[in-house]
């Protein structure tokens, strides 16, 4: 009769609480053969979120019917899925039917959606600081810098030298200003594909770099990154390529981005003038080690080749 069902059906024992029958798409969806099945427990194949009820709770026991709720199903193979979990009553003879609806695809639906809004909320501050900072505070500093140059004409010519000095750091200040605001205008809001947002990024950095990146990305959508972990891997791809184009001078880079279940790894090499333990680590470095910290990740620098530098950062999931 079970057999009948489309939907995967498990029967439940309630004094045991093993599973006592399945019908096939059961036994497809879990993974497991029956005999394996029928020695398991809703603990041995359910993992409990959004608020679950575990099974033996007493409020089964106590209604005829519950409200459907979302478990994770672990399969013997490491995958999992998200199930919606209806459960019937509990019949004369201990036995409790268990429907699975699996929802796999509506979850993965909802967290793309929620990776568009975290990252479109995350572009759109950061253009209010770009447009903070070129409206204000670089009309600022460039202000000072005039105000100074007058006053530098009234000025000894020695105190006017140390003044000179002071404007010329003041231009440099507006510069790096200047290439931050750049940076921070820059489209991060993502596509429907993880795989293609990543893509954007390094192509928005072609230009600056001179010459478009050697790009690699796998796993992504067999494991695709929290809304949350996939804006601070932008981020840091971003920055990533930013130091490429700033320093490296290099011919030839290669970016490559990789996604498994236990997290995601960006790795740029470049073939550029290099970077030695001695070299002064600037914020932009900084900030990455600090950014994948944060996460439980690493950042290291290190050797490439005869002259180049490779960057590799990790955040778990």
């Amino acid at each position: 009769m079970l057999e009948r069902i489309v939907d995967p059906i498990l029967v439940l024992d309630r004094e045991t609480r093993f599973f006592v029958d399945a019908n096939s798409s059961a036994v497809e969806l879990t993974g497991l053969d029956r005999q394996t099945l029928f020695r398991s427990q809703p603990d041995d194949l359910f993992v409990a979120f959004d608020g679950w009820i575990p099974l033996h709770d007493p409020v089964v026991d106590a209604t005829d019917s519950l409200e459907p709720r979302q478990v994770e199903l672990l399969r013997p193979d490491g995958t999992r899925a998200y199930v919606e979990l209806h459960t019937g009553p509990v019949a004369a003879n201990r036995r409790q039917v268990l429907v699975l609806v699996d929802i796999s695809r509506r979850r993965a639906e909802e967290h793309r959606r929620t990776m568009l809004y975290a990252l479109e909320t995350l572009m759109s501050e950061r253009q209010r600081l770009a447009r903070d900072l070129h409206d204000g505070v670089i009309q600022d500093v460039i202000g000072t810098a005039l105000a100074l140059s007058a006053v530098g004409l009234q000025l000894p010519s020695e105190a006017r030298s140390r003044l000179d000095d002071l404007i010329d750091v003041q231009d440099r200040i507006v510069r790096t200003i200047r290439s931050l605001v750049f940076d921070l205008a820059q489209p991060l809001t993502p596509s429907a594909d993880p795989v293609m947002t990543i893509h954007d990024v390094v192509r928005h950095a072609t230009p600056s770099i001179g010459f478009p990146p050697d790009t690699t990305v796998t796993g992504m959508s067999d494991h695709p990154p929290t809304a949350v972990l996939m804006g601070h891997l932008l981020l840091s791809l971003r920055e990533m390529l930013s130091n490429v184009a700033r320093h490296a001078e290099a011919t030839a880079v290669q970016v490559i981005v990789r996604s498994d279940a236990t997290g995601v790894e960006v790795i740029v090499t470049d073939n550029g003038v290099g970077f030695t333990p001695d070299s002064r680590r600037g914020n932009g470095l900084t900030n990455l080690a600090e950014r994948a910290g944060s996460l439980g990740g690493t950042f290291t620098v290190s050797p490439s080749g005869e002259s180049g530098t490779q960057v590799c950062w990790t955040a778990p999931y």
